[in-house]
């Protein structure tokens, strides 16, 4: 209930500053709000996460909506469970130079900073490999997301001979199940890639 009454908004300008620090580059979140249940969701509108100065594209990553459905008791261990992570109307461009450059790795120089790297999978914990206790995330002790869900994602690679190739990805589930294990089902470009397990 006091996470419902947080005004999230707020926040935006922190987010903001933290994300150019760590990549380099802008980002801009619409309405962000939270549905109270007894696994709250918090839902962030128009994401916009800018792309390499030298891309084709203006954007890397526009995104409808996420949803990231927490759960309360984890919280209170300083670990951070998501029961589901949902994004939905979502176009990612991906993008190669000639010289092997690409837009998802960010060269952001810090005089006496350390590095910080994350081991994340879609589905299993992931643990910072360099993280001290007086980074932003230093608080927390691990992230686990049961469930990710795409729905309507649209993903185009240009590789560095200039070919584009497009993967429509109109449903994808990875769900951890309890075997430890992983479930999934995917339709990717009108059922050209699908399959289920």
């Amino acid at each position: 209930l006091a996470l419902s009454q947080l005004d999230f908004n707020s926040y935006k300008g922190q987010i903001v500053d933290a994300v150019k620090s760590s990549t380099g580059r802008d980002i801009s979140l619409g309405n962000i709000k939270v549905v109270p249940s007894l696994s709250p969701t918090l839902a962030v509108e128009k994401v916009v996460f800018a792309n390499a100065d030298w891309a084709k594209n203006k954007d890397m990553v526009t995104v409808d909506e996420i949803k990231v459905k927490l759960a309360i008791i984890p919280l209170l261990h300083k670990n951070i469970t998501i029961d589901a992570l949902i994004v939905k109307n979502a176009v990612i461009n991906l993008e190669e130079k000639a010289d092997g450059a690409n837009n998802w790795t960010f060269d952001v120089a810090k005089k006496d900073a350390k590095t910080v790297s994350f081991d994340f999978s879609l589905i299993k914990e992931a643990n910072a490999s360099e993280l001290d206790d007086k980074s932003s995330l230093g608080f927390l002790k691990s992230l686990d997301i049961g469930e990710v869900k795409l729905d309507n994602v649209k993903i185009n690679y240009t590789d560095k001979n200039s070919k584009v190739m497009s993967y429509d990805i109109e449903n994808l589930s990875l769900d951890k199940n309890n075997e430890d294990g992983i479930d999934f089902s995917f339709n990717i470009n009108n059922g050209i890639y699908a399959g289920k397990g």
